[in-house]
C-alpha cells in the first residue's frame, strides 16, 4: 500500500527557555518542509502540527538541552492536548559543558482533525534553554503505508 503522501518538519530558528519542572509545549517558529497539505503547521499555533487528513502517521522528535548536569530532560507527543506519549526519557549529561540530545518516534492514528504538539521537560534546578539551528530540535510527522 502506498503511504500518504503528507509530511511537514518544523524547527527553532531561536533558542526557546523552558522552565524547571514544567512540562511544555514548544512553539515551533519555522516549517523547514511540508509536503502534500498546506496548514500542517500554522504560526497561528506554533506548537501543533494538524496533518488534516485520517491515516496512520510517524510522528518524530529531536530535541537539544542546553548543557547543565543536574536533572533529567524528557520529551513526549502529546495528542489533542489530553494524552501523552512519551519518546525519550534521559538523565543529563554530566559533563558541564555538553549538551543533552536525543531523538524518537510514535506511531499514531490520526482523525482528519487530530493534532499533536511536542512537550519537554527538564529538572535542572533553573530554566534551560532547547537549542535551535543545525537541526538542534525539530519535530515532524509523516504518513505511513497502511
Amino acid at each position: 500500500p502506498a503511504a500518504l503522501s503528507i509530511a511537514c518538519q518544523v524547527e527553532l530558528t531561536s533558542d526557546e527557555s523552558i522552565s524547571n519542572s514544567s512540562e511544555t509545549s514548544v512553539p515551533f517558529d519555522a516549517a523547514t518542509w511540508e509536503v502534500g497539505g498546506t496548514g500542517i503547521w500554522d504560526i497561528g499555533t506554533p506548537e501543533r502540527l494538524t496533518p488534516g487528513v485520517a491515516g496512520v502517521y510517524r510522528v518524530f522528535a529531536a530535541v537539544t538541552f542546553a548543557a547543565d548536569v543536574d536533572g533529567y530532560r524528557r520529551a513526549a507527543v502529546r495528542m489533542n492536548g489530553t494524552t501523552s506519549y512519551i519518546i525519550g526519557q534521559h538523565p543529563c549529561v554530566s559533563d558541564a559543558a555538553k549538551t543533552t540530545a536525543f531523538s524518537g518516534f510514535r506511531d499514531l492514528v490520526f482523525t482528519a482533525t487530530d493534532y499533536v504538539e511536542l512537550r519537554v521537560f527538564h529538572n535542572a534546578g533553573a530554566a534551560l534553554n532547547l537549542l535551535s539551528g543545525a537541526n538542534e530540535t525539530v519535530f515532524g510527522l509523516r504518513g505511513l503505508p497502511v
